[in-house]
């Protein structure tokens, strides 16, 4: 049931997976963002399409988005409407890069002093973690956009930058929650 937006949804989760990458670019970060966005609206324009008749599409989808928390909603529809931004319109959606610090742990090589290592990590003496500075990119909505979205994007952060990985990993949450809500629709008679 609902192959086309099922497939959808796993390409949101391919391009969510690819944001998260280490080291990318502002521009890759952009290009795997409005992706993302992309395949994120076509999943509600096919299960629209997919959806057998006599059902209606509405049927099940208002329902669907009602019961969503208030911040689960609007982030959806935040995201829904930046897609339209920037297929259909001006733009709207700024990617903004910061360096966030970061704790990770380093791998040590073998040596002649990997025993007395040994026992300095064993004794706490220590440590193998080492702090370093890695991008993070969050969006931001701008002058461009529609009241809708900045009023959309003000209930979702406060009117502050948006980490991009965090919200569009609710997304595809969000998304798949939708494609299940079709499935389960369609079971019952």
């Amino acid at each position: 049931m609902f192959p086309r937006a099922t497939k959808k949804t796993r390409e949101v989760r391919f391009f969510l997976t690819h944001l998260r990458e280490d080291n990318l670019q502002p521009e890759a970060v952009e290009c795997y963002l409005s992706a993302l966005l992309n395949a994120g609206k076509t999943v509600t324009y096919v299960l629209h399409a997919e959806i057998p008749k006599p059902r209606k599409y509405d049927d099940t989808y208002g329902p669907w988005h009602n019961a969503l928390s208030p911040g689960d909603r609007d982030l959806f529809d935040l995201l829904q409407e930046l897609r339209d931004l920037e297929v259909h319109r001006k733009g709207g959606t700024e990617v903004v890069s910061r360096i966030e610090m970061r704790s990770t742990f380093e791998t040590r090589r073998s040596g002649p002093n990997t025993p007395i290592v040994a026992q300095y990590l064993a004794f706490g003496m220590y440590g193998s973690e080492v702090t370093v500075g890695v991008p993070a990119y969050l969006f931001q909505v701008g002058g461009a956009a529609e009241t809708k979205a900045i009023d959309l994007f003000n209930r979702v952060n406060e009117g502050g930058p948006i980490d991009i990985v965090v919200a569009c990993g609710q997304y595809a949450d969000l998304l798949e929650g939708l494609v299940g809500c079709f499935v389960q629709a369609l079971a019952q008679p």
